[in-house]
């Protein structure tokens, strides 16, 4: 006898259930028996099919996660006007209706063009969004509750539209191949973590200064860069990371002996560095 491949546990919003198998019509009434608010289908977990119309019988579900690129339409989800979280990863093309999800505080995205209306979704407190195709940012400054945002993949030219973002504590930038200036960010005093990775046209990182409440910085893959003068007055930085191509043109690395609450450091040797990353003794993360 075939095995029932629903696996069912305990989640953040109630009963999750992970669907390792396609789709049977008689796990409709299974999910609904047992009240299940969150459903993942990943095809990395066994999920597969190109349909989810059933999701329509679904209304009652708090978070949904589609991770295929098999399925064609993802159009049933708008039926699940209670969503708070959403995940999609697919090469479906219909765009999603994100004013049909009034509720969404959590947002992980694949891009799908003609979905400009995420940009509307003001309760959004976490979004992570990969492949978006427009240059400007200004986009996201209607953002304003955001806590958490990651842009990744992106021809984005500015972050102007990022300083609106009061809310913010974690900042994640990856390899915005057409961005050249941090300028936007100063001005988010409540960035606690940052995260900046093959962001390789960034000379100047003396905005990230500005941050002084920051505790946990990486400037992973980005090439040259002017100085890290200025860090010192980052009195909370725990961990900085800056590996990979990351220079340090100037090679002085004294500032970071003033920072007094620093517990790990870590990058790679250079013949001009002040410092050898053995000097931090203890502190070095290899």
């Amino acid at each position: 006898m075939e095995k029932n491949r629903i696996i069912f546990n305990e989640g953040l919003l109630g009963t999750k259930a992970t669907i390792e198998g396609p789709w049977k019509k008689e796990y409709l009434a299974l999910l609904l028996e047992k009240k299940v608010q969150e459903l993942e289908l990943n095809d990395g977990k066994g999920w597969y099919g190109d349909n989810v119309q059933f999701l329509e019988q679904l209304p009652h579900l708090k978070s949904l996660i589609i991770i295929d690129l098999n399925i064609k339409s993802i159009e049933p989800i708008h039926s699940l006007n209670g969503l708070t979280k959403l995940e999609i990863n697919t090469y479906s093309n219909d765009p999603i209706n994100f004013t049909d999800f009034p509720q969404l505080l959590e947002c992980s995205f694949e891009w799908i063009a003609g979905s400009e209306t995420l940009f509307e979704s003001s309760t959004l407190q976490k979004l992570f969004i990969n492949e978006y195709t427009k240059k400007d940012s200004t986009v996201f400054s209607g953002l304003f509750n955001l806590k958490e945002l990651s842009i990744l993949n992106s021809p984005i030219e500015n972050l102007e539209g990022l300083s609106k973002l009061k809310s913010l504590n974690y900042l994640r930038l990856g390899n915005l191949k057409n961005l050249n200036s941090l300028h936007g960010i100063g001005s988010l005093q409540g960035i606690e973590e940052l995260e900046i990775q093959r962001c390789k046209g960034i000379l100047d990182v003396s905005e990230v200064f500005k941050l002084i409440k920051l505790k946990r910085l990486l400037l992973i893959d980005l090439g040259d860069i002017t100085s890290i003068h200025g860090i010192e007055y980052l009195t909370e930085l725990k961990d900085f990371l800056f590996y990979e191509s990351t220079n340090i043109l100037d090679g002085d690395l004294s500032p970071l002996t003033q920072l007094k609450n620093l517990k790990t450091v870590s990058y790679q040797n250079r013949r001009h560095y002040s410092h050898k990353r053995e000097d931090f003794g203890e502190l070095y993360f290899g």
